[in-house]
């Protein structure tokens, strides 16, 4: 499967491959730290292969939540952007293999044309959107609650009653939740007639009810 990368993606042909081509590819073993909270890389980051888990943690190092990041997607960007030290930690989940892009080289990328800038703009933005719900919903939000309120977005954003719910680790870790806790949840508001658990797929049965859960 061909990855792409949604930046490299708005470039002219002959201008992307340029940029791809200057990309350091490098290889870490699954359990290898790529870049640590509060260190001094600022390069970004592109994953060809394999997964790579982000961790947000305290001063102490305690791991707060963390999620994962696939082929696709870029990581580092925020110390690349705001040229400040990492706010997270980034370890190999699997064994990944990246394309490394300078400081200064990923932000004439983003700089060099309109459609570059405007959309950095946009991501960044969703991005702190994202973060600042997540904070929220940490907050003020019981377990089942915040569930709940997952589901029901999953289930809006898709416009259909079953949701493609992802891996439960996935979901546990932004939800900021074991996955032991998780299933628990699900088991309730499964026997509660709220929802039906397919391996992966949930099938929401009663979403007024569900919703209301999210009150």
């Amino acid at each position: 499967m061909t990855v792409t990368f949604p930046l490299f993606e708005l470039l002219p042909e002959d201008e992307r491959q340029r940029k791809i081509s200057n990309l350091k590819m490098e290889k870490y073993r699954a359990g290898q730290i790529i870049y640590e909270r509060g260190g001094d890389c600022f390069d970004a980051f592109f994953i060809f292969e394999g997964r790579v888990r982000v961790d947000s943690s305290t001063a102490e190092g305690e791991s707060v939540f963390f999620w994962y990041r696939r082929p696709g997607t870029m990581i580092g960007w925020w110390a690349a952007v705001g040229e400040k030290p990492q706010p997270v930690t980034a370890t190999a989940a699997d064994d990944v293999l990246l394309g490394r892009l300078k400081q200064t080289e990923f932000m004439d990328l983003v700089l060099s044309r309109r459609e570059t800038s405007a959309w950095m703009l946009k991501f960044a933005t969703q991005q702190l959107l994202a973060e600042a719900n997540r904070i929220r919903c940490l907050m003020i939000m019981g377990a089942r609650r915040r569930v709940a309120a997952e589901l029901v977005g999953y289930a809006s954003d898709s416009n259909s009653d079953t949701v493609e719910a992802p891996e439960r680790i996935d979901l546990a870790s932004r939800l900021g939740m074991t996955r032991e806790t998780l299933s628990r949840i699900l088991s309730d508001l499964q026997k509660d007639g709220l929802i039906k658990v397919d391996g992966k797929k949930i099938r929401i049965l009663d979403m007024n009810h569900l919703i209301e859960s999210t009150w």
